[in-house]
């Protein structure tokens, strides 16, 4: 059993996501600073985020699945974000399906450790 947040894989798994798109929204125009970018970067921060502050501060497995819940919320308007900047031509096919494929890998996480507190 995990002793801390940062021991647990999804995490791990969201922190790289957050990783990924830093780098990838770096080079989107500067226009898009308070645009995409923001809202990338917000929605992907927001989901290791709440998997560690339901973890800390979690009384209750209803509790932690309630912040799981808005992790898997953020998740989702993160691939909404992706599929729009590919749209837009911010991101490559290449980028866009690897940021998709961590998007899928943490949902399913996620998901997996759902079931686990149910």
């Amino acid at each position: 059993m995990a002793k801390t947040f940062k021991d647990l894989i999804v995490w791990k798994e969201a922190k790289l996501l957050v990783h990924s798109i830093y780098r990838q929204t770096s080079g989107f125009p500067k226009e898009e600073t308070y645009g995409l970018i923001s809202q990338m970067r917000r929605a992907a921060l927001s989901v290791p985020s709440n998997i560690a502050e339901g973890w800390g501060s979690h009384s209750t497995d209803k509790q932690f699945l309630q912040y799981l819940n808005n992790a898997s919320g953020s998740l989702a308007e993160l691939e909404s974000h992706i599929a729009i900047a590919a749209d837009e031509g911010f991101l490559a096919s290449a980028h866009k399906n690897q940021l998709e494929d961590q998007v899928k890998r943490i949902s399913y996480l996620i998901n997996r450790f759902r079931d686990r507190l149910n």
